[in-house]
């Protein structure tokens, strides 16, 4: 028998979190629920609104 786990992957491109235990505490309740969470999100890529430069968005 083939199981896998759903994968889930978290990016912010756009934007940031100004709560950062807001981010683990989703990533806790996905992964507590079997999820194998990706997570890509960068609090310290930070520049004005935006989640990072204009060109470290783009990379």
């Amino acid at each position: 028998m083939i199981t896998s786990r759903l994968g889930v992957a978290i990016v912010a491109p756009a934007g940031y979190t100004p709560d950062q235990a807001a981010v683990a505490r989703g990533i806790a309740r996905l992964e507590a629920h079997g999820c194998l969470v990706h997570n890509y999100y960068d609090p310290g890529a930070v520049h004005q609104r935006f989640g990072g430069t204009d060109e470290g968005r783009l990379a």
